[in-house]
């Protein structure tokens, strides 16, 4: 979730022993004030590629000041902070798991 002060808060779900998980298997992660404006958009992605042995859980925070945040949900870190040279706040986010090797994007034709 994020939040008017900047804050941005993802909870990792811990699998116990049955078949839902109970709210002690819910870990909060807070990142008070992550971002200096208010938060606009959010993104997660998990994913693998089974050849490449990776395996990932990400999420990504936009804000009014269009600065992006990406966290490891796994580890509970930011991993990396973005300023886009947008002018407006960031309405809209998309993470997509490219394996090794592929390009990036569609190559002209």
């Amino acid at each position: 979730t994020g939040s008017l002060d900047g804050t941005v808060c993802f909870w990792q779900i811990e699998v116990g022993s049955g078949p839902v998980p109970s709210p002690s298997h819910l870990r909060p992660c807070v990142h008070e004030a992550a971002h200096t404006a208010p938060v606009t958009a959010i993104a997660m992605l998990t994913g693998q590629v089974h050849d490449a042995g990776i395996q990932t859980a990400l999420c990504a925070s936009g804000a009014a000041d269009q600065s992006v945040l990406i966290f490891d949900l796994h580890a509970r870190t930011r991993l990396v902070s973005l300023l886009t040279p947008a002018a407006a706040p960031i309405s809209a986010l998309h993470l997509s798991l490219i394996p090794p090797y592929w390009p990036a994007a569609p190559a002209d034709e």
